[in-house]
C-alpha cells in the first residue's frame, strides 16, 4: 500500500515498502521460480501482458508485478490472475536524481527479497531503474521492453508543431 513518509530531504511524499498484500478470497499465488514484471502504469501492464503472465504461470512460474498503481486501476485484476500485486512509488514525471533514489533502492529490496529467475521491466523510466537494481541484487536474466517506435523512426517530430522532413537530415561522418 502507498502511505506518506518523509523522503531524503525530509519533504513529504508518497512511498511504498514493496512488501505484497494479499486481501480476503485472492487466489494463492503460484509456488516456483518468480518472473517479475516492472512497470509505470499496473493497468497497462493487465491490458497488455495479461496473456504473458498466465503463459509463466502455465510453466509453473510464480508472477509478481511490481508497478505504480494509477488512477482507474483495481488490484483485484491481478489478484482474480493469480498475479501478486506489489505497489511502488514511482513518480512518472519526477526528474530529480536525488527524488529517484528512493523508488530505486525499494525496487532493489524487492528483487532482492523476491529472487526472480527474470525479471522484465516496461516503458523508459522503469526499464533504467530496474536494470540497475536487478543487477545489484543478482539477477541474471533481465529483458527490457520499451514499446513504441519512438521519434527517431517516425519521420516527422512534431515539437510545439515545428516539423522536420526526413530528406532535409544530413548524416554527417558517413562512410
Amino acid at each position: 500500500e502507498l502511505e506518506w513518509g518523509r523522503g531524503m530531504l525530509g519533504r513529504r511524499r508518497l512511498t511504498s515498502d514493496l512488501s505484497p498484500r494479499r486481501r480476503g478470497n485472492q487466489r494463492p499465488v503460484e509456488s516456483g521460480p518468480a518472473v517479475v514484471f516492472v512497470g509505470a502504469d499496473a493497468k497497462y501492464m493487465v491490458a497488455f501482458r495479461g496473456q504473458l503472465f498466465r503463459n509463466f504461470q502455465e510453466r509453473g512460474y510464480k508472477v509478481v508485478v511490481i508497478a505504480t498503481p494509477l488512477p482507474g486501476f483495481d488490484p483485484a485484476t491481478l489478484e482474480a490472475m493469480g498475479v501478486e500485486f506489489i505497489p511502488w512509488g514511482l513518480k512518472k514525471a519526477c526528474l530529480n536524481p536525488l527524488g529517484e533514489f528512493e523508488p530505486v533502492l525499494s525496487l532493489w529490496r524487492a528483487l532482492r527479497r523476491l529472487k526472480p529467475k527474470i525479471v522484465f521491466a516496461h516503458t523508459i523510466k522503469p526499464v533504467i531503474y530496474t536494470m540497475i537494481a536487478a543487477a545489484l541484487a543478482g539477477v541474471a536474466r533481465r529483458v527490457a521492453m520499451i514499446p513504441g517506435l519512438g521519434y527517431s523512426f517516425t519521420g516527422v517530430v512534431d515539437v510545439k508543431r515545428i516539423e522536420v522532413d526526413p530528406s532535409d537530415v544530413r548524416v554527417v561522418g558517413a562512410a
